[in-house]
């Protein structure tokens, strides 16, 4: 018994220990798996090699990053990028612009020219014609002084009074000829207050120099006499004989009293500024103004629309005066002002606006001032300010060659995937605000769901079809395609089994409440009934056999689908149809199951869906239980699944039975070449497969994602739209292009006030270096020019959502600044904010406007940041940069290896050390003590050292990260935070 008993104990002592041991192993195991999991990884990719390269190159790590982190960030950059001699300002946009310059030139200078669209040709005719400076000198100043005549002025610097002339003759050809706006801006434009209507819109316009140092002449004194220098040279040359000393005083007296009379853009952009909405005829009548009625207003909106297909009602149309209390003084200026003193200023505003397009001493002239003023020390080379100039005259014709060269197609879906983390994180922020009610923060996050992205490039940019004036009648699908419950007189004859008629019923569409976001392809509503009602069930298709048409699905959800692209995934979901429908005869007698018929879609819609099934249109021939079905006097036709891209004004039904786009990719082999449907056609029209044989170079490029997706296939050198039609380029001749070009570019923007506003447009070209939210269209803008390094595709994460991800997150935080927290979801002036909330929101931002106004530069001494007429700017980047980091953290959680992730070379900088780093660095940059002064005076953005200041030192993350104590520089005990 003892023996067994100590046998036993042994036995258990044994099984206890392995039980430690193999506890043990586990736990070192488990703790060794989760050190490797949590480890940081560097990656070693070029792109993140390149990265960290640029990284470390920008950094100044003898600087304490609690102290001055802009200095730690890009001390290393400011130190070796000095600007260049021919610029005025250099930083990462800067230098992004140079290389699209560059880039834009070797497009235009390409002499390969086959196959190009028109609006190309005529791009690389005017660039031509720009460069060409030989064939200016030759006209001199001839072409400024016919132009002068055509508006009534005379050829040379006026000395006394044009009998008959008077200033609403003058201004308001020169509007509707050059585009210019003189003493007062007119356009067409959304009506704020509805933008589903445009309307004409009236408001002040700057003198021609900036109105801040007109009414601060003491304190601009340089720069006014700079500008008084610039315009006597130029009357210098323009006529030796004139007074040019006194016509240059009488411009700057003038423009000075312009500037008094104009409203300063901090009250413009408070909440007390008012517009005022009036019929023509009470524009032209006035409100018993001073002077009012001695001027010919409707004289002078007569010739702005003069040449259009625009003939303004009395009664009827309605004009928006944005700035009523400058029109009232501006009246009694130029009452009180001698005739030839505003004949001077008429003169000098059009004369300088051209005189670049001519002679070569007006160029230099005016790089004298700019050296001057701003402190540009070289000129800017020719072939550089052509391809500028191409750029925005051209930009869409640009796009086009530019995107198919330089842009990465793949890079805009994962684009719009950041922009969407940036949304969500944006609406938990919302979410979880004290100071918001509940029914404002409903609104707020109803208008946050609503904003439309736009990334990238145009989907119509490489279209072949023949798109119209201003991609107004986007090609889709004709009208009456899903528009009736039965189909028109065309089609009810057709025949498809021997001999019995079919109407062909698509099923109508249940239109979506609300527009759908990132909806690529065609909506989802385009087959829309789950089941055709009984007026179809009986309808024969083959030998008497009724067939209810099940070619239908449902209607979508009250919620929009988001990055729906091609048609919904459910569509054809189904291999096979039940067994309710695999016995139904078509043909002769053979079955066909209804693979027309769609699935419901799930309550919650899929996102990210991209294209269409990969199975769709995957074989060659249809497998052989179709190939026989029997549609037509025996002739089999595979039943290709049909879907429609939506369409703003649908075409006119021009084309029979389906659209263009409808089977593009389809299956070219003998199968189909013989398939007869209607009075010999085979199959399809003709047009069905846009010139039919698509070569193989084609068959393997993929879709475009995005808004506006079409397969890149299918419009490979296409057609640009008639954007251009009416534009005429005389090459050789660069003053008489510029005003072919501009008149045709006016007539077009005006004549859109008989149209509705085309919400799905762009605001940019695809060659802009910038990004933009629209407060009318409640949308964002992130053109192909931006999605580039050091902003996009850094190869890691934290930095690609501390840069591009900060800049998405500055976009839209815009439509919640204290401007764009005005309009609602659909782009309206509206008061959504409760006056509870609205108090808590502007202690908020006095705080933020208090903060910035505190911030001055070493470089100019007296000047502060103006934290009221930057506010805007600065909401959104502080909101902005919030939003992205949530964004970066919701990414983590999907995919912890992207927190993980390191740089060589950076290997103890946390991620989020790492995505502070990246917004710091987007932002390094250099200026003249010139173009810094007038950003600081004039505009909107802080210097670019104070946006990272003042941003990073309102985020505690920040501070948490870098390890900042309270108190520091970089982590003050109070913080200004709003979203």
């Amino acid at each position: 018994m003892v023996a067994g008993e100590r046998t036993v104990r042994c036995s258990s002592v044994i099984i206890i220990a392995l039980g430690l041991s193999l506890v043990a192993l586990g736990i070192y195991t488990t703790v060794l798996v989760l050190t490797e999991y949590k480890s940081p990884r560097p990656c070693l990719s070029e792109v993140c090699v390149n990265t960290a390269s640029r990284v470390l190159a920008a950094m100044n790590k003898s600087v304490d990053p609690c102290e001055d982190f802009y200095e730690y960030a890009c001390g290393g950059w400011i130190q070796k990028n000095p600007v260049p001699e021919w610029a005025t300002s250099w930083d990462q946009l800067a230098i992004l612009r140079e290389r699209l310059v560059t880039d834009l030139r070797e497009l235009l200078e390409d002499s390969n020219n086959d196959g190009l669209p028109d609006s190309v040709l005529k791009a690389k005719a005017m660039y031509r014609t720009c460069i060409d400076v030989d064939k200016l000198e030759e006209k001199g100043i001839e072409p400024i002084q016919k132009l002068l005549e055509s508006l009534g002025l005379p050829k040379r610097p006026p000395t006394e009074p044009t009998a008959n002339l008077t200033w609403e003759e003058v201004a308001g050809r020169g509007r509707r000829m050059l585009g210019l706006s003189v003493l007062i801006s007119v356009q067409v434009t959304e009506d704020v207050r509805n933008t589903s209507r445009n309307r004409v819109v009236i408001e002040q316009v700057s003198p021609g120099f900036s109105d801040r140092y007109l009414r601060q002449p003491e304190q601009f004194a340089h720069e006014l006499q700079q500008y008084h220098k610039y315009i006597k040279s130029v009357i210098m040359i323009a006529d030796p004989e004139a007074d040019a000393e006194k016509f240059a005083d009488d411009i700057i007296d003038f423009s000075k009293k312009l500037a008094m009379a104009m409203t300063p853009v901090e009250v413009r952009r408070s909440g007390t500024h008012l517009f005022h909405e009036v019929s023509v005829a009470q524009l032209v009548r006035g409100s018993g103004a001073p002077h009012w009625d001695e001027h010919d207003w409707q004289k002078y909106i007569d010739l702005v629309f003069a040449n259009t297909s625009v003939v303004l009602d009395q009664e009827q149309d309605r004009v928006i005066v944005m700035d009523l209390p400058y029109l009232q003084k501006l009246a009694v200026v130029l009452s009180e002002t001698d005739s030839l003193i505003i004949e001077k200023f008429l003169w000098w505003s059009v004369f300088s606006t051209v005189a670049p397009m001519t002679k070569s001493a007006f160029r230099d002239l005016g790089f004298e001032f700019s050296k001057a003023v701003f402190g540009l020390q070289q000129r800017t080379p020719r072939w550089k300010s052509c391809t500028s100039n191409i750029n925005a005259n051209f930009g869409v014709a640009l796009s086009y060659l530019y995107v198919k060269k330089h842009f990465d197609q793949t890079s805009r879906q994962k684009a719009i995937e950041m922009i969407e983390d940036v949304r969500e994180a944006f609406a938990r922020t919302a979410s979880r605000l004290q100071w918001m009610d509940s029914a404002t923060r409903a609104t707020t996050l109803r208008k946050l769901h609503a904003i439309r992205t736009f990334v990238g490039f145009p989907s119509w940019l490489l279209a072949r079809a023949q798109l119209d004036d201003h991609y107004k009648h986007v090609v889709g699908f004709p009208s009456w395609l899903l528009a009736r419950a039965q189909l028109d007189d065309h089609y009810k004859h057709v025949s498809t089994g021997r001999g019995r008629g079919l109407p062909l019923v698509a099923a109508g569409a249940c239109p979506a409440r609300r527009p759908h976001k990132h909806v690529v392809g065609f909506p989802s509503w385009l087959l829309a009934r789950a089941q055709l009602d009984d007026h179809y069930k009986h309808v024969s298709t083959g030998r008497g056999r009724g067939l209810p048409l099940v070619a239908a699905g449902a209607c979508p959800a009250r919620r929009p689908h988001k990055h729906v692209v091609g048609f919904p995934s459910w569509l054809l979901a189904r291999a096979q149809l039940d067994d309710h429908y695999k016995h139904v005869s078509t043909g002769r007698g053979r079955g066909l199951p209804l693979v027309a018929a769609g699935a419901c879609p799930a309550r919650r819609p899929h996102k990210h869906v991209v294209g269409f099934p990969s199975w769709l249109l995957a074989r060659a021939q249809l497998d052989d239980h179709y190939k026989h079905v029997s549609t037509v006097r025996g002739r089999g036709l595979p039943l290709v699944a049909a879907g429609a891209r939506p369409a703003r004004r649908p075409l006119q039904a021009r084309h029979g039975g389906f659209p263009l786009w409808l089977l593009v990719h389809a299956q070219r082999d003998d199968h189909y070449k013989h398939v007869s449907t209607v009075r010999g056609h085979g199959g399809f029209p003709l047009w069905l497969l846009v010139h039919a044989l698509l070569d193989d170079h084609y068959k393997h490029v993929s879709t475009v994602r995005g808004h506006g997706g079409f397969p890149l296939w299918l419009l490979v050198h296409a057609q640009l739209d008639n954007h251009y039609k009416h534009v005429e380029v005389v090459e050789g001749d660069l003053f008489e292009s510029y005003l072919k070009l501009t008149w045709a570019m006016v007539k077009k923007s005006l004549e859109t006030l008989r149209e509705k506003p085309d919400r799905n447009r762009w605001v940019a070209t695809a060659t802009t270096i910038n990004a933009f939210y629209s407060a009318t269209l409640n949308s964002v803008t992130f053109p192909a020019g931006i999605l580039q390094p050091p902003f996009y595709g850094n190869g890691i994460e934290a930095i690609n959502y501390g840069s591009i991800g900060a800049i998405m997150g500055h976009e839209v935080t815009h439509g919640f600044d204290d401007q764009g927290r005005r309009y609602d979801e659909q782009g309206n002036l509206a008061q959504w904010w409760s006056a509870a909330t609205l108090e808590h929101y502007h202690a908020r931002v006095s705080c933020i406007v208090r903060q910035y106004s505190n911030y001055s530069l070493p470089q100019l001494p007296g000047y502060n940041v103006h934290g009221f007429n930057t506010q805007g700017e600065n909401i959104a980047d502080n909101g902005g940069l919030r939003a992205a980091l949530l964004a970066y953290e919701l990414l983590a959680r999907r995919a912890p290896a992207a927190r993980r992730a390191a740089l060589p070379g950076l290997p103890a900088l946390s991620p989020h050390q790492l995505f502070f780093l990246g917004f710091a660095q987007i932002w390094c940059g250099n200026s003249t003590t010139g173009a810094l002064k007038s950003k600081i005076v004039e505009g909107v953005h802080s210097p670019n050292k104070i946006r990272v200041i003042g941003t990073l030192s309102n985020s505690k993350e920040f501070s948490d990260a870098w390890q900042c104590p309270v108190g520091s520089p970089m982590n003050p005990e109070h913080k200004c935070v709003l979203w």
